[in-house]
Formats: C-alpha cells, sequence, structure tokens
C-alpha cells in the first residue's frame, strides 16, 4: 500500500510535468502508440477472411474486396502514422528545448547560496546525467507510450479470440487447458520480465558514475581550448589509459549482465513457444471438429501469443515506470528546492540623483554548513558618490562583504539598510537593479560583443561602443572584423574571435557600465590587465565612475591611492579605515604591514631587473 501511495502520485506528477513542458508532443505520442498497434490485426484478421474465402467460395470479388481492404487499411493507418511523426517530431524538438530551459531557469532562479553547495551542485550533475542515459522525465514519456499501446495490443488480441472462447462446440476442457496454460506463462513470464529489467536498471544504475566521469572527461579532451594542456603536459596517453579503463568497466558490466539475463531469456523463449505450439494444437483440434475455419488457425494462434507478448511488455513497462521513479524523485527534488530568500515588496525609489546610502549594522555571516563566520560584526557606511577602495589578505572577507551587498546572501546577524529600510524588504529584482558589478569569475558568452556587453540580444550600438571605449577596448573593437555584431569565441561561429583574459575583463567592465547602476562594485577589475592597461584604468577612473559610488576590491594595495577611502579586512573583521595618508602613518596597522610588503617586492624586483 505504501508503495502504491508512492509510485501513483510520483507517475501522476511525471505526467503533469509532461504536459506542462510541451502537450501536443506527450498528446501525439500517446496517440502515434495507439495507431500503431491497429496494424498488426488488420493484418491478422484480414488473412483470415482471404484464407477462408480461398478454401470456400473462391469468389473473385470478394478476394479483390479483401485485398483492397487490407492495403487501403493498411495504408491510410501508415500515412496517418507518418504525418503524425513528423508532427511529433517538431513538437519532440519543443520538448527537449523547453525542458532543458525549464531546468535551467530553475538553476538561474533559485536562491544563489543554493548554486554553491556542494550537494545541491552534486544533485544537479547527477540528473544531467540520469537525462542523458534516458531516465526521469525523457523515460517517463517511452516507458508510458509503451505501457498504453501494450494495453491497447491486449485488448485487440482478445477482442479477436474472444469469439474462440465463446463458441460452444469446443470442449471446455481445452478452453481452461489453454487458458490455464496462458495465465501460467503470463506468471512465468512476469517473474522473468521483472527480473530482467531489475538486472538492466540495476546495470544503468551502476553506470551512472562511470557515464557522469566520460561526459566530464569527454567535455574536457574535446574542448579546444584544453588543447594546449593536453600538447604541454602530454595528455594523449593518459586520456588513452582512461579511455580504456572506461570502455573496460563498461564491457564488464554488459558481459556481467548479459550472462545473468541469459537464462531468463531461455525462460521466456521455452515458454512462448511452448504457448506457440499449445496454441497451435488448441486451435487446429477445434478446426478438425468443424468449429473453426481453417483461416482463423493462424488469426487465433497469432492473438494469442501477441497476448502473451504484450502482458510481457506490460510487465516490463510498468516496471520501469516503477524504477524510473526514483530518478523522477531526484529530477522533482531539485525543482522542489524552495527560496528562502525573502523577496520583498517595497519598490526601491528611483532618484535621478542617485541619492542611495548604505549602511551595514552589525553584520555577521557565515557560509551554509560552516561553523566558521566569514564576517564577524561589520558596521560601515557607504557614502554617495564615495570612492571605497577594500583592501586585505586572501580570505579577509571582501568578497563575502560584497555577496551581502548585493543580497546573493542575506547576513546570519544583524542588517543591511538602504535608505534607512533593510534590503530585505525592498524588492529583490529591483534592489539588485542599482548594482553593476565585476566579479573575479565573470562569465563572457559565445555571442556577439555588443548582446555580451548589453547581456540581451537587442542593444544600443552608440552606448556600447562609449562603454567600451571607456574601458580601454575601443582600440581591438576597431580590428574586430564585424565590430560590435562579432561573436567572442568559436563555439558557434567559425569566424569568432579569440581575445585574451585581459580584454575579457575589459569588456566585463564595459557590460558593468553599460548597466548605469549608481553603484558599481569592481573586484579585482585591473587582475588580468597589462601595466599600461592598468594605468588607463586607474587614470580614467573617475570619468568611467562618474557620480556612481565606487566600491574597489584589490589585492595591490598600490592600485587603491585613487580611491579617497579604504576599508581594510582581515580575518573576518574591519579592522581599520581612512585615507591612504592617514592608514600609512599608523607602522602597528595592517594596512601599513601589507604596503611596506608589497613595496618591499616591488622593490626587490627593481633591483633584480637592474
Amino acid at each position: 500500500m505504501k508503495k502504491i501511495k508512492y509510485h501513483l502520485p510520483m507517475i501522476k506528477r511525471g505526467i503533469l510535468t509532461l504536459m506542462q513542458i510541451e502537450k501536443p508532443f506527450v498528446i501525439l505520442h500517446i496517440i502515434i502508440e495507439i495507431i500503431s498497434q491497429f496494424a498488426p490485426y488488420i493484418t491478422i484478421y484480414m488473412s483470415a477472411r482471404i484464407i477462408d474465402e480461398l478454401i470456400g467460395n473462391q469468389n473473385v470479388n470478394t478476394l479483390i474486396l479483401y485485398i483492397l481492404i487490407t492495403i487501403g487499411a493498411n495504408m491510410i493507418l501508415s500515412l496517418l502514422i507518418n504525418g503524425l511523426t513528423h508532427l511529433k517530431n517538431y513538437h519532440q524538438e519543443q520538448f527537449y528545448k523547453n525542458e532543458t530551459m525549464n531546468f535551467s531557469e530553475k538553476t538561474m532562479s533559485m536562491d544563489y547560496e543554493n548554486t554553491e553547495n556542494r550537494d545541491i551542485n552534486l544533485l544537479r550533475e547527477r540528473i544531467n546525467t540520469e537525462s542523458r542515459t534516458g531516465y526521469n522525465i525523457y523515460n517517463l514519456y517511452t516507458a508510458l507510450g509503451n505501457f498504453v499501446g501494450a494495453v491497447i495490443n491486449i485488448v485487440l488480441a482478445i477482442t479477436l479470440t474472444l469469439s474462440l472462447f465463446a463458441n460452444r462446440e469446443v470442449s471446455l476442457i481445452s478452453k481452461l487447458i489453454m487458458l490455464a496454460m496462458i495465465a501460467g506463462i503470463i506468471i512465468v513470464n512476469y517473474f522473468t520480465a521483472n527480473k530482467r529489467s531489475k538486472l538492466y536498471l540495476n546495470m544503468y544504475e551502476d553506470a551512472v558514475p562511470l557515464n557522469a566521469m566520460f561526459h566530464y572527461y569527454a567535455g574536457f579532451y574535446s574542448n579546444y581550448n584544453a588543447g594546449k594542456d593536453i600538447r604541454l603536459y602530454s595528455m594523449e596517453e593518459f586520456i588513452r589509459e582512461w579511455q580504456q579503463q572506461f570502455y573496460e568497466k563498461n564491457n564488464n558490466l554488459l558481459i556481467t549482465l548479459i550472462k545473468k539475463v541469459l537464462k531468463h531469456d531461455i525462460i521466456y523463449s521455452v515458454s512462448s513457444n511452448a504457448l506457440r505450439i499449445a496454441a497451435y494444437i488448441f486451435v487446429m483440434l477445434a478446426c478438425v471438429a468443424g468449429s473453426v475455419t481453417v483461416g482463423s488457425i493462424a488469426m487465433y494462434v497469432s492473438c494469442i501469443v501477441r497476448v502473451i507478448g504484450a502482458a510481457t511488455g506490460l510487465v516490463t513497462y510498468g516496471q520501469t515506470l516503477i524504477v524510473n521513479n526514483k530518478y523522477l524523485e531526484h529530477y522533482f527534488k531539485y525543482l522542489d528546492i524552495p527560496s528562502k530568500m525573502y523577496q520583498g515588496t517595497l519598490p526601491v525609489e528611483k532618484r535621478d540623483d542617485n541619492e542611495y546610502e548604505i549602511e551595514f549594522r552589525n553584520v555577521s555571516f557565515k557560509y551554509p554548513g560552516t561553523n566558521t563566520y566569514a564576517l564577524k560584526n561589520l558596521s560601515m557606511k557607504l557614502n554617495i558618490g564615495q570612492r571605497l577602495a577594500v583592501v586585505g589578505m586572501n580570505g579577509s572577507g571582501k568578497t563575502t562583504m560584497i555577496k551581502l551587498l548585493c543580497r546573493l546572501y542575506d547576513p546570519t546577524e544583524g542588517e543591511i539598510t538602504l535608505n534607512g529600510f533593510n534590503i530585505k524588504k525592498y524588492n529583490y529584482d529591483e534592489y539588485m537593479s542599482i548594482f553593476s558589478v565585476v566579479f573575479q569569475d565573470f562569465k563572457l558568452f559565445s555571442f556577439p560583443l555588443g548582446q555580451n556587453v548589453a547581456s540581451s540580444s537587442d542593444y544600443d550600438g552608440k552606448r556600447t561602443a562609449e562603454c567600451l571605449k571607456m574601458s580601454g577596448f575601443d582600440a581591438r573593437l576597431d580590428n574586430m572584423p564585424k565590430g560590435l555584431e562579432t561573436a567572442l569565441y568559436k563555439d558557434f561561429e567559425e569566424d569568432g574571435v579569440e581575445i585574451s583574459g585581459g580584454e575579457a575583463q575589459k569588456i566585463a567592465l564595459a557590460r558593468a557600465l553599460y548597466k548605469d547602476a549608481p553603484f558599481i562594485v569592481l573586484d579585482e577589475p585591473t587582475a588580468a590587465l597589462d601595466p599600461i592597461a592598468e594605468f588607463e584604468v586607474y587614470s580614467k577612473f573617475n570619468e568611467i565612475v562618474g557620480g556612481k559610488t565606487a566600491i574597489y576590491i584589490s589585492h595591490r594595495l598600490s592600485s587603491c591611492r585613487f580611491c579617497d577611502d579604504i576599508a581594510v579586512f582581515h580575518e573576518g573583521e574591519l579592522i581599520q579605515r581612512g585615507s591612504h595618508d592617514t592608514l600609512i602613518t599608523d607602522a602597528s596597522g595592517k594596512y601599513c604591514e601589507l604596503w611596506n610588503a608589497q613595496a618591499q617586492y616591488y622593490a626587490e624586483n627593481k633591483e633584480n631587473k637592474q
């Protein structure tokens, strides 16, 4: 009972999900499966009529009529199935596209903390692997169609054989013997099919981690960007060895499966053929008794055998639906991940003067699943139009502070306010709109340059070019073969342009400028730039930022001198704040320590070069 309460709702939800993704595809798939079951029975039934007519009256007109009905009915069914299949193929592509988009939208819309959660990332990778293997939602529509087809197959076969068992001239004992044999063989085939199905599914389960590894490495060595590492580190032999290990493990699984399944296949084959022999004997005795026509012999035998095949299929596909539920459970578990972050309803005031004030009030934060504070008791204000540099060693809490500011995470303790109101109360999307951020691990896409800057397929070309010029990308833009329409990278376009890390950083900076938000946050924005390009960014920093409030995160303290305010973080705490001239005078302070350490490094470098 517990199993029924688990499996039926899961299958029901799966079917409803299929319908939501692409309803026409599901309906067409089921209709085609149903119609396809009629074709063999038309031939079986009409062949019996043709044989009886040949043995009996031998009326040419009747024979021609039967032949035309057989050919015509099969032609109509074939044309109908082909037409519906073409339509289904179109909607199948829509199904794949919609399902991928739905899954991607879930990933993009979930709380950011979930995207950094190891367990959730592993669950997503598992689902992707299972989808590629054909499980979860993809296996559901296939098994469902086959299951419905098997039901229709049984109904049609029973309908055509019903007259035989209803015939009073056939002895009751022979009917009971035949029915007992059918029932017995169905039971035997149920257990063998059930066992075979479990063996196959267990093998697929064992293959899931192998497939995950295969796709990971396949993605690595098929990526043209990995070509340099493969050649420089002579990875060819390593990759071949790994492939060989994968194939050997996969082959071992298959060989083990074949050995286990063989005995069940033999049982199924023997029982099915025994039934076929018994069916022939049963029908031929009825024919000899004069109660069954010669033409009906083949029809009845074929239908009885097809009942067994369909019943076996019903068991197999039913078992597949049941076992697939655990994969659906993974699928829905991901889709059901709740959004814990409060979305808020308060609109963010649209101010032409950008008079926004943000304050951290005794904010502390622990990343989920950890007991260590990444930030402790942070209290600070961000003044309007201010140029704030945030410095500190790795792990000091700089980037964590930015994540909290942008509401990628919510504080564990304390609060952050915008113009006096807790930022949780603001509409989430509106609050996010006031920030332009360039993180260290920014992402550019294999789309045209202009779309990368605007983060949209529609963009203002003049404004895009101005932002690229401000970020220092103007010289490279002039050499782009298609200007702003030039594709980045070669993933989708043969004439795509490869860009350096420094050029990518300039494009990311241009993207932040294009958004034109009142707050601009730059997390190590010049790390990949050469010294000349870095100097250009520094010298134009005030022009780039304009009247915006700017937060500049960097490890290189020399690059922070153009900021009028510097915040020094250490081990999750704000330990110093002030201008460069003020902080450098505190000889015992962390800023002075970091400054002198870096100054010494540069001095040693200079001496070595001399």
